[in-house]
This record gives structure tokens, C-alpha cells and sequence, in this order.
């Protein structure tokens, strides 16, 4: 009987988080248009796992100890970020969720035939809706982040996610991709996710896809294969603190030539990092400690203009939240990190390779990611 209620429950929680997970494709693109709305969309996905949270914990009367704490943890540093701070920004918002999700999947043993249903169903809706926009059948709430790409065909643009950038829907892309090959035992089914990711991913002309998919495959093997534990440490240490290898380089080296190649490489984003760090550790201990609940005072020319973007997931958890969690949320990720399967390492490390260059990897506006992220941190084996 409980078996029966449990298995249906669970069932009814998939089609849910299927539901949030498109849900939240249109209140993000509406968001672009309306702060309110997008304000709107962030209470309600916040309001919905607080509910299903709860009528699990109904049922079960059960949570485990490493999601109550990182719960707790997250909610000291709100509280004294707030209280610091003055101000109660939609940063502290996404950290109250990604814990709710943590508890939420803490909760839930989802099988991977379940995950596929969560991954596959929004992603398809994620590429038609970018389809629509690519052809102009539909507006995009802010500037498309496009460019003309020489090819071996000629001149062609850049495929655009449903929000308007390059940048979102190559790493979901390839998220997918990675997930349909190691889980989907259906194989027409994965040959045709297979084939529509990498497509996808192949035309925004990134090489973000590249080297998320072939660098975490590869560093998986290495791991997996030779056993190599000290190699974990180092990769984890690594991604990191990413944003700290320009100036670790000009050290080593002395020699700026280095940074202006690494620069070229990172197109732009090794001076950024640099910048951006000077001014986080020109602030008080205190200030670097609770952190700044925002990138605003992070403003630095990028690219020929002022950006507050850190283009680096660490380096932003870094200033958002600060030296304190952003060093508890690392230990929590090498918690699971050595106890996950080979597949479930190798999604892991392509989301953290993927947050080296991206700062808004995971958020809400990212979040069939941010949801996966979480799944993986509670389900080792």
C-alpha cells in the first residue's frame, strides 16, 4: 500500500516538475519584458517545491542530514547577508531554491528513466520555442546575442536560444546530449536526441560544447580508469577557482605575454576575472566573508563597455554569497564527488566545466541545469 502511494506520488512530482521546468521557459522570457512578472515567476517555482517539500515530508516524516544542513547553512548566510547588506536581492531567492531543490531531491530516489521524462519533454519545448525565435516567428525580450560566423558554407548566424543568447542553450544542449547517451536505453530515442543536441549545439558556433563535452569525458575516464583520486582534488580545485588561473600565470611566469594569449583564448574574460578580483579583495574581510548579495558594484570594461558580469559561475557565487558558503558549497560538491557512478561523474564535471565561463549557468533562468545539479548532488550511486 505505502509502495503504491509512494510510486504514484512520485509520478504526480514528475509531471509537476515538468511543468515547473516550462513553466519557468516562459516566465523568464515574459521577465525580459516585466521585472514584476519575472519576480512573480521566482515566488512561484519558490512556492511550488516549498509545497511538494512539504507534503513529502507529510508522508515520509524524513530528511537527510546533509540537505538540513545545507539548508540551515544557506539560510544563517541570507539572514546575515540581509541583515549586512540592507537588501533582500533575487541572489538570496535563488539560494533559498537551489536548497529547496537539494532537499527536494534529498527526499526523492528519482530513477533515471524518471530524469529523462524531467530532461526530454522541456528540452524539446526549449529547442521549438528557439526555432520560432531563430525564424522571427517570435520577439526575444532583449538583444539577441548573435554574431555572423564565417563557415566553410559562407556567412552564417549563430543559433540563439528562446532567451536570446548563444550562451544558454549550448550548454543545456549538451547537458542533454550527455544524459540521452549514458541513460536512454531506448535507442532510436537516444540517436535522435543525440543527433537533435548536437546539432544544436554544433550551429551557435561555440566552443563552449566542445570542450564541456569532451573535457568531462575526459577527466571522467582518468578518474574512473586509473583511480587517480589526487587528480579529482586537483580538477575540483581547479574549476573553482578558475577565475584565480590569469593571475596564478602572470606569477608563475611574470611575463604579460602569457595573460594576453590566455585573454585571446578566454576571449576577454582572463582581464575580467582579473579586475573583478582586485576589487572583491580591495574590501573589508567582513565584506569578502558575507559577500555582497549582488554584482552591481562589480561594474569593469568588458568587451568595450561597463559590465557587472563575472562570466564565471565561482567567481559570481563568490561575490554573491561570499568567502564563508562559497567554500561550504565546495566541500558539499566533494562530498558526492568521489561516490558518484562513472555516468553521474562525467554530467557532474560538465556542469562545473560549464560554469567556468558562464555565471548564470545555474539559475532561474537555467533551470533544467540547476535541477540537475541538484539531483546529482544527492544521488551517489
Amino acid at each position: 500500500m505505502n509502495s503504491s502511494i509512494s510510486t504514484t506520488s512520485k509520478y504526480y512530482d514528475e509531471k509537476i516538475l515538468i511543468g515547473l521546468i516550462i513553466f519557468s521557459f516562459f516566465g523568464m522570457y515574459i521577465g525580459f519584458f516585466s521585472h514584476s512578472f519575472y519576480l512573480l515567476t521566482i515566488c512561484c517555482l519558490i512556492g511550488a517545491f516549498s509545497i511538494l517539500i512539504a507534503e513529502i515530508l507529510f508522508r515520509s516524516k524524513r530528511i537527510k542530514q546533509y540537505a538540513l544542513a545545507l539548508l540551515v547553512i544557506a539560510t544563517f548566510t541570507i539572514a546575515f547577508g540581509v541583515l549586512y547588506n540592507k537588501s533582500f536581492p533575487t541572489a538570496y531567492l535563488f539560494l533559498l531554491f537551489f536548497c529547496l531543490l537539494v532537499v527536494f531531491f534529498s527526499l526523492n530516489k528519482y530513477t533515471h528513466k524518471q530524469m529523462l521524462a524531467i530532461t526530454n519533454l522541456p528540452y524539446l519545448v526549449y529547442a521549438a520555442l528557439s526555432i520560432l525565435v531563430n525564424l522571427g516567428v517570435i520577439p526575444v525580450g532583449r538583444a539577441i546575442n548573435s554574431d555572423d560566423v564565417t563557415t566553410v558554407f559562407g556567412n552564417a548566424n549563430a543559433f540563439v536560444g528562446f532567451f536570446g543568447s548563444t550562451a544558454h542553450i549550448d550548454s543545456y544542449s549538451i547537458l542533454v546530449l550527455l544524459i540521452n547517451l549514458y541513460f536512454n536505453p531506448i535507442k532510436r530515442n537516444k540517436l535522435f536526441f543525440l543527433f537533435l543536441t548536437g546539432t544544436i549545439a554544433f550551429i551557435t558556433f561555440r566552443t563552449t560544447p566542445i570542450l564541456v563535452g569532451i573535457g568531462s569525458v575526459l577527466c571522467a575516464f582518468v578518474l574512473n580508469k586509473l583511480k587517480w583520486k589526487i587528480f579529482g582534488e586537483i580538477l575540483l580545485i581547479t574549476i573553482f577557482l578558475s577565475f584565480l588561473t590569469p593571475l596564478v600565470i602572470y606569477i608563475l611566469t611574470q611575463d604579460r605575454v602569457y595573460l594576453i594569449l590566455l585573454d585571446y583564448l578566454l576571449t576577454g574574460r582572463a582581464s575580467l576575472w582579473v579586475d573583478i578580483w582586485n576589487i572583491y579583495t580591495s574590501k573589508s574581510i567582513l565584506d569578502m566573508l558575507i559577500g555582497f548579495s549582488g554584482v552591481e558594484g562589480f561594474s569593469v570594461m568588458t568587451w568595450g563597455f561597463a559590465k557587472a558580469n563575472p562570466h564565471n559561475l565561482y567567481l559570481n557565487f563568490l561575490i554573491l554569497y561570499g568567502a564563508a558558503f562559497f567554500i561550504i558549497f565546495f566541500l558539499f560538491v566533494r562530498r558526492v564527488f568521489f561516490n558518484l557512478s562513472p555516468q553521474k561523474k562525467t554530467l557532474l564535471i560538465a556542469i562545473l566545466l560549464g560554469g567556468v565561463g558562464n555565471s548564470a549557468l545555474i539559475g532561474f533562468s537555467n533551470l533544467p541545469i540547476t535541477i540537475w545539479l541538484a539531483y546529482l548532488l544527492c544521488h551517489e550511486k
